[in-house]
């Protein structure tokens, strides 16, 4: 679409600054200046100024509002320029904390417009920047405990900003954080909102040339809450029976469903995004399901190549899949869990049934995620390599395979038994200390050693 030329007026407009009447009506001021030390052209992001053209001069969105903030901000720009050799808009003195929330908001914003073009979604880490952002600045719901932000924070210039406006004081950003109920945060969710203003700052500075400090880059020094330690909740025999009952009215897709995350440590996602393809069943005792796109650090990352995993199926497991594929006339494509409707079954579908049936069954405090704890468990007691365990599972490391791993000290002591009248160990006097010392250790600890074991006996 050709641009369509802007009539002659007798406004001053300061230099840089553009009348555009194509699409929106607005101002555009582009700010250029040559760098000294490399004579390169250099300049900033055009700004822009929009106004409607039937408002009142008196009002906030008139053309004459719109052409004040023009010159102005091309005035600020250049006096800047001159005495500092840099753009305004490159020093902290321009900035407040708000300010910079209002631009990751932008950021976000235009991700999101970019993504959409190509039918994706804003990633999980990005909704979650703009939720923190918005909870600061006191644009969450009004449902929100937090809805009213922090605004005395908010309006600090950045050059003001300590690591004290953070933690360390009743008046503290740590300090006045509040959950969903209205209570003091948990120390995880301080933790969560001091790491994306860390990152907000960084960004900041090397992203949009803001030359801003981090106060929030030392955490030691910020005296933040311990973190939590990861939830260790894991179901035995009874309750899994309990609610395996419970789930007798659920639709047949569903509780299968259930069963495989059960039995395979199968993240909810990666169960329904199943297709009958990724089942190899002719087998029972070979069958293996391929799990595509999995769980990965930075996988929306443009470059990023997805990652797939493969999951040995128990035999029971198997038979049952086996037979639903049967129960469906043997289908060679589409997906393997559906809902009353014919669709593919949505994760919070499993989510809600597994709620329901822990209600009807009375197992308390069960969540679907605890039967990947469940399942982790089992599997570390019987594989003896942890490198193994994390094949299965699809954790990248061994640090966040502890997380999951929550055997109890009686259950390894008495596994450990019975392969010993099982003659699978041999019994010597240094094997029972050993099973002493194994059983005094908490479960972070047996892991470590167990890592440690198995890297040592690789290098020999």
């Amino acid at each position: 679409m050709p641009t369509k030329k802007t009539a002659k007026t007798k406004e001053r407009r300061e230099p840089g600054v553009y009348l555009r009447e194509d699409g929106t009506p607005r101002y555009e001021v582009k700010v250029r200046w040559k760098n000294r030390a490399t004579g390169k052209t250099e300049g900033l992001h055009t700004k822009l100024f929009t106004f409607d053209p039937k408002a009142k001069p008196s009002d906030t969105t008139s053309r004459k509002n719109a052409l004040d903030s023009a010159n102005l901000y091309s005035i600020q720009e250049r006096s800047s320029l001159r005495l500092h050799g840099k753009p305004r808009s490159a020093l902290p003195s321009a900035w407040t904390l708000g300010a910079l929330l209002e631009r990751e908001l932008e950021e976000v914003k235009a991700e999101e417009k970019k993504l959409a073009e190509h039918g994706k979604k804003l990633p999980k880490a990005s909704q979650q920047r703009r939720a923190y952002a918005r909870m600061m600045l006191g644009k969450a719901s009004e449902k929100a405990s937090q809805n009213r932000g922090f605004p005395d924070l908010c309006a600090l210039n950045l050059r003001e900003v300590k690591p004290e406006h953070f933690s360390g004081k009743p008046t503290s950003l740590a300090s006045l954080l509040k959950d969903r109920h209205g209570n003091p945060a948990g120390g995880e969710s301080v933790r969560k909102v001091i790491g994306f203003l860390s990152q907000l700052f960084k960004r900041a500075s090397r992203a949009w040339g803001i030359e801003c400090a981090n106060p929030c880059a030392d955490w030691k020094a910020l005296e933040l809450p311990s973190p939590e330690r990861g939830r260790e909740r894991t179901l035995d025999a009874k309750e899994w029976e309990a609610v395996q009952k419970a789930l007798g009215r659920t639709h047949e897709d569903t509780r299968t469903a259930i069963y495989l995350a059960r039995f395979t440590a199968c993240r909810r996602g990666e169960v329904v995004a199943l297709d009958w393809p990724d089942l190899s069943l002719d087998d029972p005792e070979q069958a293996i399901a391929l799990l595509r796109n999995t769980k990965q650090k930075h996988k929306h990352k443009e470059g990023t190549r997805p990652k797939n995993r493969e999951v040995p199926l128990p035999v029971f497991v198997a038979e049952k899949l086996k037979a639903l594929h049967e129960a469906k006339g043997c289908p060679t494509r589409g997906p393997v869990f559906v809902g009353n409707e014919g669709e593919r079954l949505a994760p919070d579908s499993i989510s809600q049934a597994w709620s329901r049936a822990c209600a009807r069954a009375g197992v308390a405090d069960a969540r679907l995620h605890d039967l990947r704890h469940t399942r982790i468990t089992e599997v570390g007691s019987l594989l003896n390599n942890p490198l193994q365990v994390a094949v299965i599972t699809g954790h990248d490391d061994l640090n966040t395979l502890k997380r999951y791993f929550n055997a109890k000290a009686r259950e390894l002591v008495a596994l450990l038994n019975a392969k010993e009248q099982r003659g699978e160990v041999v019994i010597t006097d240094a094997y029972k200390t050993a099973v002493q010392a194994l059983g005094k250790l908490t479960e972070a600890e047996r892991l470590k050693a167990l890592v440690e074991a198995t890297n040592k006996a690789k290098q020999q």
